[in-house]
């Protein structure tokens, strides 16, 4: 797979788009060299972004600046997101709880309420609002949806699916990958999907996107960000090795997703990389090995463009997932190979007690 190139002698990074992209308004065009310019510019070594098709000219839209360098050239600001309460998970309850009270249970009338799902059901993710849950089987075949309390499982339309994904604007979508039953002619590899949560949910069914450059590697993560305008994903490679690609999303003139961009690649330097989560509009945290150390995979602070960080002493206990709330590297939680729940105190990671798992609402 190609990572996004970078004139080192002009600090210029490329991004090439598919035709396609021809048919966005002008306001999505405005959108996608926004997104672009909120991963790439932080990028070390890089001093401008320009967005091709197909390879020729350049993707146009009117009162474009010849040379943006951030956002803000746009008209954009970087979505902060605050989330007050968490969702904690007890067995088959689960229920708001107040990360700054050291989990004591979410007071006030604003939160909704949440529904029971059983233990059968794992990798669980809710939208912003926490109106809606969704998750996988245990055998991550299926993927399922509690809305207003009632369940609504899709029929099976992959296998090793990863945890779901909420983008926390509206219109809300969900994000999932995994094995397609039926592979496309030629292709090997992982598929996308999004399933739009403003559709009725008995009938919603994912839609694939077009990720033209992951040929026959697989994603075991996905994460979207709190713009719900960029993705992670944690790519195994044929040969077995992992990375983290950061993409925008294509969508077209109505607005719905079509495709991923062609990925940034970040995290260089690590291995066995197993989880992936938003930490802020430009950090990524990772559950993953340090090439440079022979320390088990523990959680690692990865800005685009920056260096690396340790997120704290490494845990004795073996870990399967990383949760950031969106307020930056200091709010970052856990969870444990045995369903535990651990929260990043200072340098080091507290149980929180009561809960055997965690839910972030909108990620």
């Amino acid at each position: 797979m190609d990572a996004v190139p970078v004139d080192s002698s002009t600090g210029v990074a490329t991004v090439d788009l598919t035709s396609a992209a021809l048919g966005a308004t002008p306001a999505q065009r405005t959108a996608l060299w926004a997104q672009m310019l909120a991963t790439l510019s932080l990028t070390r070594g890089v001093r401008s972004v320009l967005i091709t098709v197909d390879g020729a000219a350049r993707l146009e839209t009117p009162d474009l600046p010849t040379s943006p360098t951030t956002p803000e050239d746009l008209g954009y600001t970087v979505v902060q997101v605050n989330r007050p309460n968490l969702i904690g998970r007890s067995g088959g309850q689960l229920r708001w709880f107040n990360p700054a009270a050291s989990g004591a249970p979410a007071s006030g009338t604003t939160t909704v309420h949440l529904p029971g799902v059983p233990q059968t059901w794992t990798q669980l993710a809710a939208s912003a609002d926490g109106r809606q849950v969704a998750g996988v089987s245990k055998d991550a075949t299926t993927m399922s949806r509690w809305v207003a309390g009632r369940q609504y499982t899709r029929p099976v339309f992959g296998t090793n699916l990863t945890r779901p994904s909420f983008a926390s604007r509206a219109p809300t979508e969900i994000w999932i990958a995994g094995t397609p039953l039926t592979p496309a002619a030629g292709e090997a590899g992982s598929t996308v999907w999004f399933v739009s949560a403003t559709d009725p949910p008995q009938s919603a069914p994912p839609q694939p996107v077009d990720v033209p450059w992951l040929g026959a590697a697989t994603i075991t993560a996905v994460a979207v960000s709190a713009d719900g305008n960029r993705i992670a994903l944690v790519v195994r490679s044929a040969s077995g090795g992992t990375q983290i690609e950061v993409c925008a999303i294509v969508r077209d003139t109505s607005g719905n997703p079509t495709a991923l961009s062609t990925p940034l690649r970040v995290g260089d330097g690590l291995s066995e990389v197993r989880d992936v989560t938003w930490l802020d509009d430009s950090t990524v945290g990772a559950l993953a090995r340090s090439a440079s150390d022979n320390a088990p995979v523990h959680a690692i602070q990865v800005p685009i463009g920056g260096l690396l960080e340790d997120l704290g002493q490494v845990p004795t206990q073996q870990l399967a997932a990383i949760r950031g709330v969106g307020d930056g590297p200091s709010d970052v939680y856990l969870i444990t190979a045995d369903d535990r729940v651990l929260i990043h105190e200072g340098a080091t990671w507290s149980p929180v007690s009561g809960l055997t798992g965690l839910v972030v609402p909108g990620t």
